[in-house]
């Protein structure tokens, strides 16, 4: 019987042993365990938020050079501006002319401004009328360049061409033709001016259409370098009148179809 006692005992002993180990063991899970969790969750956030701040600036960088409008890509010379891929034509899109020149500095792009003689700043000039989106007036001035203005009459020409709304004018329009107005000796300015003219065709004025009866193209020059270029809807008064102004015509030949891309 004592013998008995000393093994029960015994028994019980161990059972209080092993049940004070198993509390010990699941006390110490539940201080290690969560926190080992929370550290290997918290390192896969910050990598996935990591990796998604990544995506989102190389998305935006890549739509910013798309539109053009990329703080850090250089605006290039005010060539590359007015030459910008995709730029609108005469007849484009006064809209599409914000967006792809939202990012010039303001004044070098005056939009639907008709003061562009006054302008210190303006290399780049478009006109429309009645609130209409339709541009019908285009002015670049080469004496607000930034570059040195050595653009003679054929650079004149190709940047002229790229402003024309060839495929508008395949439908309604017609070559009428083109001439050079130059000084008399008697004038004392060396100011000429290189006219390229288009007019509607007799079935283009008789559909429904929104364009006018001509375009046409002034290319001013002093000496041999270009002054501006003027895409718009008639010629000035004074071009009626030379021989009153001292002016005078001579052939010239050029259409600007044969510079169409």
């Amino acid at each position: 019987m004592k013998k008995l006692k000393s093994i029960t005992a015994v028994l019980i002993l161990m059972l209080i042993t092993v049940s004070a180990c198993g509390k010990k063991t699941e006390s110490d899970k539940e201080i290690i365990e969560p926190d080992t969790m929370i550290s290997e969750s918290e390192e896969n956030e910050a990598a996935d938020n990591a990796l998604t701040e990544t995506a989102k600036t190389e998305m935006i960088e890549k739509e910013s050079e798309e539109n053009g409008t990329a703080d850090s890509a250089p605006a290039g010379t005010d060539r590359d501006i007015i030459m910008r891929s995709g730029h609108p034509t005469y007849y484009g899109s006064m809209e599409k002319a914000y967006e792809i020149w939202s990012d010039v500095e303001p004044g070098r792009i005056l939009f639907g401004d008709n003061s562009y003689g006054t302008n210190s700043k303006m290399i780049l000039s478009l006109t429309s009328y009645r609130n209409s989106d339709l541009i019908r007036g285009v002015f670049i001035n080469f004496e607000n360049f930034v570059e040195e203005n050595d653009y003679s009459i054929d650079d004149a020409i190709k940047i002229a061409a790229s402003y024309m709304p060839f495929e508008i004018m395949d439908q309604y329009y017609e070559f009428s033709g083109s001439e050079q107005i130059v000084p008399d000796e008697s004038r004392k300015d060396d100011a000429s001016y290189f006219v390229v003219s288009y007019r509607l065709t007799e079935e283009g004025k008789n559909e429904d259409h929104p364009y006018s009866g001509s375009i046409d193209v002034i290319i001013t020059m002093s000496g041999d370098t270009v002054q501006n270029i003027d895409i718009t809807f008639g010629t000035p008064r004074w071009m009626n009148s030379l021989s009153m102004n001292e002016y005078h015509t001579e052939e010239w030949e050029c259409d600007l179809y044969d510079y169409r891309e």
